[in-house]
């Protein structure tokens, strides 16, 4: 099969699925930001196309009790990246407490992308944890 005939296949799968859903009216105030004094934790990389930092910037300016972290080298998720136990550790301790006053975000700069590698004996030992 070709690419000329996948072409438009998945955004035509999504228009006949939409067609099945039910429709209802949108209340007043529905695209307004939400606002709330509830602690949050915004998490987000640079390298997020679906919810980028800045709209988490966005976001924060009307959650005052919000903390947003922004993973350097962060996608949408946390796969991939090296220590990923940093992330679950900030999380943990972010609903423990309630809060992310005196949380200590200091690791999120640890989490680094794999390295790009293009020759075998490399791949190998990026495999074995030598780099």
């Amino acid at each position: 099969m070709t690419v000329e005939l996948l072409r438009g296949y998945r955004v035509l799968q999504q228009v006949a699925a939409c067609r099945e859903w039910r429709r209802g009216e949108i209340p007043a105030g529905f695209h307004q930001p939400v606002t709330s004094r509830v602690p949050v934790l915004l998490i987000s990389g640079p390298y997020d196309p679906v919810t980028p930092p800045a709209w988490a910037e966005k976001v924060a300016a009307h959650l005052p009790r919000s903390l947003q972290l922004v993973i350097p080298d962060g996608h949408h998720g946390s796969g991939g990246l090296s220590h990923p136990k940093c992330l679950d550790q900030l999380k943990a301790a972010f609903f423990e407490h309630g809060s992310s006053d005196g949380l200590d975000t200091t690791c999120v700069a640890s989490m680094k992308r794999p390295p790009f590698v293009v020759d075998a004996a490399r791949f190998e030992a990026m495999l074995a944890g030598g780099g």
